[in-house]
């Protein structure tokens, strides 16, 4: 059995981060220090891993008798429907009995029977990547002109170099871009990529805000955030036909 009382904020926001790559289910891994929760898109393009520590909640208990106790899958539509019946803006608590997830807060109970199967083999295998560029921005900057960005083009172009961070939308009549000339590569060298706009856009709805992003040329793009817990997403580059791919 697991019990958790964590804030209906963060809750709030593994939802939306779990929401970016699927629709369907949310794959927990109950470990002693707290929550991993890993997914994969269909097409296998992008990757989320959120590792929600047990400082992250007001609580945390797990008393599982095997290795199988420790994963479970919860219908996120689901999750997300016992959410929004809950209007005080305090702490939830989400008790898995390992055949049903219990969400209570309050007057307000919801019991989810639990109907996916997730196991270690069924976990997705997130890659290590050493990607040479690591920088830091606050993407409401640029969210807007995502959203509104596709009449211009279907994919955005990130390049980071000594001139700065510039981050464009270039079609065949229009363009738009965003360019921050504090932002530069410690080692001088510019790297640059493209990536499909509408992933970006489902990524910026979850990483709102400060971001460490990394990236490398034709290689995936890295997001990551450490509040209020630790979220990497990864994005596969878009690379066009003739380019040289390392």
């Amino acid at each position: 059995m697991m019990r958790a009382v964590i804030p209906k904020a963060t809750l709030q926001r593994i939802i939306v981060q779990a929401s970016i790559v699927s629709n369907d289910d949310l794959n927990l891994e109950y470990q002693p220090e707290g929550w991993l929760i890993e997914g994969v898109d269909a097409a296998h393009v992008a990757m989320i891993r959120m590792s929600v520590d047990r400082k992250a909640m007001d609580e945390y208990e797990l008393n599982s008798e095997s290795d199988a106790d420790r994963y479970t899958q919860i219908p996120l539509r689901k999750l997300s429907e016992a959410l929004s019946t809950i209007t005080e803006d305090g702490s939830v608590s989400i008790t898995d009995d390992g055949a049903f997830v219990c969400v209570d807060c309050g007057r307000m109970h919801r019991k989810i029977r639990k109907e996916g199967e997730y196991g270690p083999d069924r976990k997705p295998r997130i890659p290590k990547l050493d990607l040479a560029c690591s920088v830091m921005f606050d993407t409401n900057e640029i969210y807007a002109m995502m959203k509104k960005g596709s009449s211009i083009s279907d994919h955005i172009i990130i390049t980071c170099g000594p001139d700065g961070l510039k981050i464009s939308l270039v079609g065949d009549t229009e363009s738009a871009s965003y360019e921050n000339p504090d932002i530069v590569t410690d080692d001088g060298q510019t790297y640059t990529s493209m990536f499909p706009l509408d992933y970006i856009c489902d990524a910026l709805n979850g990483f709102r805000g400060e971001v460490v992003m990394e990236l490398d040329t034709n290689y995936p793009l890295k997001l990551m955030t450490m509040d209020p817990f630790v979220s990497v997403y990864l994005l596969a580059p878009r690379v066009e036909e003739g380019e040289d791919v390392e």
